[in-house]
């Protein structure tokens, strides 16, 4: 029995504690799908803003550590507009936005002449951050330590001075702290197709946690020790499917919390592996980290089998060193999403149009 780990370090932080796990049949859960359009990157819209935090080219909000806050804009509505600055205020969910900057209470952020070329996506490469291109603007501005807690509130004003009346956008966006996710699913490479074993992906967000495997093969079990994984770590482990398979052929995962707690468990066999019909297992929010290279069908049917929801697809510049129309990331808010919470709106970015969508058969 072939056993490989890699655990990576992201970007996150804090903890909810489910022991719900289910586990869904990727083509039934796709069944009810219906794929949304399209949508070539084209530039945002005149004067449209958007609120992403977390450091590029990720998109992880969470409170209690220094993160980026990238401002996406389109071209100005004016050309007086072209000459003022951004101020920029988190606040507590439940409050409005002043009216103008100066009468808001927190600490404003401020983007000197926000459009200046300097601010200007010039050349449109990679991702489609937002769905941002050439034409439109982005500034990040790294260290900025969210204080609240659950959901906070994103002001912005676009005007020459604080006392402006110039309330562009109020825009809600759910902090991370509290989730816990973790899938066991067996997603072909878009390279190379059916892949040979099957992989676990878990985080905790915001506390380390520990985890066990037993795995069975051919009425053997080979335990391994409990592993501990930091806080905001993603842990991955493959089992390759051996050509000598037998009945009741699988692994069962343990989660344990730091304290000792029950996170939940999940269990997966060889069967739900190579099923024609693939299954996923999961528990907890959405883990999205294995969506990495692989087919559009696969990528749409596991975003709904986790418990969210898929919004657009958006076409990145075609590599030709990468499948063309393969999925090469999830995204929220313009940003790689590597987990979210339940019922989450996510992008998947495709590297080019598919083949069958270029020569228009079906």
């Amino acid at each position: 029995m072939l056993r490989s780990v890699r655990r990576r370090r992201a970007l996150v932080g804090a903890v909810v504690i489910s022991a719900l796990a289910a586990s869904v049949a990727l083509a039934d859960a796709g069944a009810a799908l219906a794929q949304p359009a399209f949508a070539p990157v084209l530039p945002l819209a005149r004067g449209k803003l958007l609120v992403s935090l977390g450091n590029p080219p990720q998109w992880l909000p969470e409170s209690g550590t220094p993160t980026g806050l990238t401002l996406f804009s389109g071209a100005p509505r004016s050309a007086r507009a072209a000459a003022y600055n951004a101020y920029i205020a988190l606040q507590r969910g439940s409050r409005r936005c002043a009216a103008t900057p100066a009468g808001d209470h927190e600490s404003l952020l401020e983007i000197p002449s926000y459009y200046t070329t300097q601010n200007l996506i010039a050349h449109q490469s990679g991702s489609p951050f937002a769905g941002a291109q050439a034409g439109d603007y982005a500034v990040t501005l790294p260290g900025i330590t969210v204080r609240l807690r659950r959901l906070v509130r994103a002001c912005v004003w676009i005007a020459a001075t604080e006392h402006a009346r110039s309330l562009r956008l109020s825009e809600p966006i759910q902090l991370l702290n509290g989730l816990f996710a973790a899938t066991v699913s067996a997603l072909p490479s878009a390279s190379s197709g059916v892949g040979g074993a099957y992989t676990l992906n878990a985080i905790d967000v915001g506390a380390p946690f520990r985890y066990a495997v037993t795995t069975t093969q051919c009425g053997i079990q080979y335990h391994d020790a409990s592993a501990a994984v930091a806080d905001g770590t993603i842990a991955t482990e493959s089992v390759a499917i051996e050509s000598n398979q037998c009945a009741g052929d699988g692994s069962t995962y343990s989660f344990t919390s730091a304290t000792g707690g029950a996170l939940g468990s999940l269990s997966y066999s060889v069967a739900q592996a190579i099923a024609t019909t693939p299954t996923v297992a999961t528990v907890g929010a959405c883990e999205l980290d294995p969506i990495s290279v692989i087919p559009l069908a696969d990528a749409t049917q596991y975003v709904q089998a986790v418990g969210c929801r898929v919004r657009r697809l958006l076409l990145a510049p075609y590599d030709p060193a990468l499948p063309r129309g393969a999925v090469i990331e999830a995204q929220v808010d313009g940003g790689l999403a590597e987990l979210a919470p339940s019922g989450t709106a996510v992008d998947l970015e495709l590297n080019g149009r598919p083949a069958l969508a270029v020569s228009g058969r079906r």
